[in-house]
């Protein structure tokens, strides 16, 4: 973008601040940077299954 406009500027194109100010090389107004999460509240929960302190060579079937 920067290439961009000094290209521009050697042109002679004015470009003013009140221009520059509407641009920007990270557009994110339309990411959710959280996610969405759905919920089914009425599942459920299974136990969690895990060891603590796991036998080294355990075989897990």
């Amino acid at each position: 973008m920067s290439r961009t406009l000094t290209e521009l500027r050697e042109e002679g194109h004015e470009i003013t601040d009140e221009m520059l100010s509407h641009l920007s090389p990270y557009s994110d107004h339309h990411i959710n940077l959280l996610g969405d999460y759905r919920l089914d509240l009425s599942q459920k929960v299974r136990p969690l299954e895990f060891d603590v302190f796991p036998k080294k060579n355990k075989v897990v079937t």
